[in-house]
C-alpha cells in the first residue's frame, strides 16, 4: 500500500472511531457514563486508536492545522495504555464532549489531499 493511501486509511480510522464514540454515548450523561462498567473502557480503547492514527498523520499536515493539539492526541493514547488505572472519566468526556468536533472538521478537511479508500 502506498503511503497516500496508509494515510487515507488512518484518517478513516479516526473518523470511525470519533464516530463509535459518539454512538456509545449518544444520551448519556456524565454520571451514567462516569459509572459504567462498559462504556468507559470502550471509549479508552476507540480514543486509543484515534491517538494511534494520529500518530501516522504527516508533519505537513499537522503544521497546516495546528490549531488541533496533535501531541495531546497522541499523548492521551500513552497515559490510556500506560496509567489505565488512573484514568479520569471527566477528561474523557471533556473529550468527547469538546473536541471531537474539531477534530472530525480538520480530518474531512484533510481527506481531500488522499486517495478515497472507498475504492480498494
Amino acid at each position: 500500500m502506498n503511503p497516500s493511501r496508509r494515510i487515507a486509511h488512518r484518517l478513516l480510522d479516526m473518523l470511525e472511531e470519533i464516530n463509535r464514540i459518539r454512538e456509545t454515548l449518544d444520551g448519556e450523561t456524565f454520571e451514567s457514563f462516569r459509572n459504567h462498567r462498559l462504556k468507559r473502557p470502550a471509549v479508552e480503547r476507540m480514543l486509543e486508536i484515534i491517538s494511534e492514527a494520529s500518530r501516522h498523520v504527516p508533519d505537513e499536515v499537522k503544521s497546516a492545522y495546528h490549531n488541533v493539539p496533535w501531541r495531546k492526541i497522541a499523548g492521551v493514547g500513552n497515559i490510556l495504555r500506560h496509567s489505565y488505572h488512573e484514568t479520569d472519566p471527566a477528561i474523557l468526556w471533556d473529550i468527547y464532549e469538546n473536541h471531537l468536533s474539531q477534530l472530525e472538521n480538520t480530518i474531512r478537511a484533510v481527506q481531500p489531499r488522499y486517495p478515497d479508500v472507498e475504492n480498494d
